[in-house]
């Protein structure tokens, strides 16, 4: 339990941090948007159901509401589910710290492709820059000895260049 406890708290730390290190978070998350749909005949009626200053449907943010309860419940599997719920509803794009949240949720479940493919989402399109952050975080420490997690941090630091 106390094992538990830290590891909540170590993501509890870990997600306020990325919140105020991601100050442009809503601007990548637009232009991530905008290469994902180029063709304009999907981009703006999908667009005009988003709030255009953050660029979050009403429907993310209710639902990573219930999908952070879950996950702060330590109930894992349906955090991580409706994180995925998520994303699709606001058409591929999620916060830095909402899809890290799904990552450490896959990694709980043992479903670790999935995880990597959040964290290598945050990374590469999302710009995380916080090597030690991740590094450092118990809810990986399974993951490195995956072969994809080196790479993973080599380009984190890439990113940390930039």
């Amino acid at each position: 339990m106390k094992q538990l406890y830290l590891v909540a708290l170590s993501v509890f730390f870990a997600c306020n941090i990325l919140a105020q290190k991601s100050g442009k978070e809503d601007s990548i998350m637009k232009e991530i948007f905008m290469k994902d749909h180029p063709d304009p005949s999907q981009v703006r009626p999908a667009m005009s159901s988003i709030n255009k200053e953050s660029a979050i449907t009403k429907e993310y943010i209710a639902l990573t509401a219930r999908a952070d309860s879950c996950f702060f419940a330590s109930d894992y599997k349906n955090a991580a589910n409706l994180y995925e719920r998520t994303f699709m509803a606001n058409y591929g794009l999620g916060k830095v710290g909402d899809r890290y949240k799904a990552a450490t949720a896959w990694t709980f479940l043992n479903k670790i492709d999935n995880a990597f493919e959040e964290l290598n989402r945050i990374v590469t399109k999302g710009k995380f820059k916080d090597y030690d952050l991740i590094n450092n975080d118990l809810s990986f420490l399974s993951l490195h000895a995956d072969k994809r997690w080196k790479p993973l941090m080599l380009l984190i630091i890439e990113n940390q260049n930039e």
